[in-house]
């Protein structure tokens, strides 16, 4: 199998409704998990690279507390997804601070050169 097969499946399987769907256990195997560090990557990028607070507060908030924004439509299933993987989330937005605190220090670094 190609390193491109390889990339497809892991996608595929990454979007499956449920886990029993999927052919794979195990990380991000399924839409609710992909949702969920999705989520938490951009409101810990946002949070550190541009100081809006605001998603990370959202995403905090339905992980932790089980608490969400009252949205409707996919909105409202991709809080769900977050309340359910909460850890995911979590995890995914100090993943997403590391990357926001570093292109920080890249943008810094060029504008010194």
């Amino acid at each position: 199998m190609t390193l491109l097969e390889t990339a497809v499946a892991f996608v595929k399987s990454a979007g499956q409704p449920t886990e029993s769907d999927s052919e794979r256990d195990g990380f991000l195997s399924y839409k609710s998990e992909t949702h969920a560090v999705g989520l938490g990557i951009a409101a810990g990028f946002f949070a550190t690279a541009h100081g809006e607070t605001q998603l990370l507060a959202l995403v905090y908030g339905a992980a932790v507390y089980g608490k969400a924004y009252e949205a409707s439509g996919q909105r409202r299933r991709l809080w769900k997804d977050v309340r359910s993987e909460p850890h995911y989330a979590l995890g995914g937005a100090v993943a997403g601070s590391v990357f926001g605190i570093l292109a920080g220090w890249l943008v810094r670094l060029a504008g010194q050169l």
